[in-house]
């Protein structure tokens, strides 16, 4: 399973038709619908408020870090 945040790359891998507007999309867009397409992955929709990965690539209030913190199972070592 892949938890994306983006509702239009989701919609983008999952629509096989051709558009105009997407044909400088990077190769690994087209790698990533033909894993889709094959049933190898299931890419899934996860709100950015949800998205774990957040607290590795954004900078986050304290108690967003918190959250995140739980959601990865990073624990503090008490002293």
């Amino acid at each position: 399973m892949l938890h994306a945040d983006n509702q239009l790359a989701i919609t983008l891998v999952q629509d096989n038709l051709y558009h105009s507007q997407t044909k400088h999309i990077a190769i690994c867009f087209h790698f990533i619908r033909d894993v889709v397409e094959h049933g190898k992955i299931n890419l899934v929709y996860c709100p950015t408020t949800d998205m774990a990965t957040n607290v590795l690539t954004k900078l986050l209030s304290k108690p967003k870090m918190e959250k995140m913190r739980v959601l990865i199972g990073l624990r503090l070592n008490e002293v």
